[in-house]
């Protein structure tokens, strides 16, 4: 009986013994793991992509680089054991930098280092910089660039006050690949601006200036603005328990009100459908902003504060028409209309996908408060009707969500 007790407690000590050294081979091991062999370069806009043969080595948990950036800036980057690959990024400009590779064990021992040398190219905030265009356009001015790796950044814009110091006037936080924006509400005398672009490192460009007039331009009166039907128009709005749809939201400067205040025709009116705003007098209009139904907070009928933007009756592809004296007998687009423009209404990274396939960006949300903008084509003539026509909204359905629309222009000169 000894005897068997014996042998049982000896195996048991074995199971043990084998228990703890898994428990222990590779976990908390201070030994070195071996270096990474093999080790190649792709470099990129501002950044390198780092490729090596990992050791067969147990004892790996992960693989260090270490680097300097041009700014004296120290970097790490981590790659787990399940890659091979390591980005090195967070350069201000193009060049040679050293990057260390490190071997680093589960008890956090380090190998010797493995040096390469990365290249990266001229980083996107800089392309972007070089690419920049500024213009003056009606109440501003205009910006254009391309981002073409589509990289987070900012664009500051800044304007020379009086004491010959440099003031902001507009930040844009962006990651679309063509990048076009206008910087609004200044006035019509010649200004000397100036446009500076941040990466997400905080690398800033050198201010590019430019001496620009603004075009005079102003926001046409909105209290003088009614709605008159003409035949063919969708003008008869949707209704529920507890909502408040009207034709006059459009203008009655309420957004973000989601159902207490907006525009919502019927779900029944079949695509495309239009409506008439008499503005109340002649205008050269420069540019519009369409504000999409949303709500500052979750309320109403089955609501989220974003439910029914870039999804439901939110228009995507409008036309925007015109007229001084528009035809009522037929209601007819004959020549008493001219076609101002087709507009497609995007989101912030300039697609049209829908809410269901892509949520909402920090972007986008900002866009949605803004409002979507849209140019008026130079030499457009004078107009006092407009007829607001939806090709399609973004929902595909019957029915089309709005919360405001604000056009900007100058008086039309010869007008009542």
């Amino acid at each position: 009986m000894k005897q068997i007790l014996f042998y049982s407690f000896a195996s048991l000590a074995l199971l043990c013994s084998c228990g703890e050294a898994d428990m222990n081979d590779p976990y908390g091991s201070k030994i070195a793991p071996a270096q990474v062999t093999n080790v190649s370069v792709k470099d990129s806009y501002g950044e390198s992509v780092v490729s090596y043969d990992k050791p067969d080595d147990r004892n790996l948990k992960y693989v260090k680089a270490v680097y300097m950036t041009d700014d004296s800036t120290e970097f790490d980057a981590n790659a787990s054991y399940y890659t091979d690959t390591i980005l090195i990024n967070g350069f201000g400009h193009a060049g040679a930098y050293r990057v260390d590779l490190y071997s680093v064990s589960y008890g956090e021992a380090y190998s010797g280092p493995v040096s390469v040398t990365v290249n990266p190219l001229t980083p996107p905030y800089l392309m972007a910089y070089d690419s920049l265009e500024i213009n003056s356009t009606f109440g501003g001015i205009s910006i254009q660039t391309s981002n073409r790796t589509g990289a987070k950044l900012s664009i500051g814009s800044y304007k020379k006050n009086e004491d010959g110091e440099w003031e902001e006037i507009g930040m844009t936080y962006t990651t679309a690949r063509n990048i076009a924006f206008s910087v609004r509400g200044q006035e019509s005398v010649e200004t000397e601006f100036g446009v500076q672009v941040r990466d997400r490192w905080s690398h800033l460009s050198e201010i590019k200036t430019t001496v620009a007039t603004p075009l005079y331009e102003i926001e046409c009166d909105k209290s003088l603005f009614k709605s008159d039907p003409i035949l063919t128009d969708t003008y008869e709005m949707h209704s529920w328990s507890g909502s408040n749809t009207k034709f006059e939201a459009l203008w009655d400067g309420s957004i973000l009100q989601g159902t207490s205040t907006c525009f919502h025709t019927k779900t029944t009116d079949p695509m495309p459908q239009h409506f008439t705003i008499d503005l109340g007098m002649e205008y050269q209009l420069s540019r519009f902003v369409v504000h999409g139904r949303a709500s500052a907070t979750a309320a109403g009928a089955s609501s989220d504060v974003w439910t029914y933007v870039f999804a439901s009756g939110h228009p995507k592809t409008f036309e925007l028409w015109g007229s001084t004296n528009p035809d009522r007998e037929t209601g007819a687009f004959d020549d008493t209309w001219f076609l101002v423009g087709t507009y497609t209404i995007t989101r912030a990274d300039g697609s049209t996908t829908t809410q269901a396939v892509s949520a909402l960006t920090d972007e986008d949300k900002a866009l949605i408060v803004a409002g979507s903008e849209f140019d008026v084509p130079d030499g457009t003539p004078k107009l006092r009707w407009i007829r607001f026509r939806t090709l399609n909204t973004y929902g595909n359905v019957n029915s089309v969500m709005l919360d405001e629309l604000t056009f900007y222009g100058a008086e039309a000169t010869g007008t009542e």
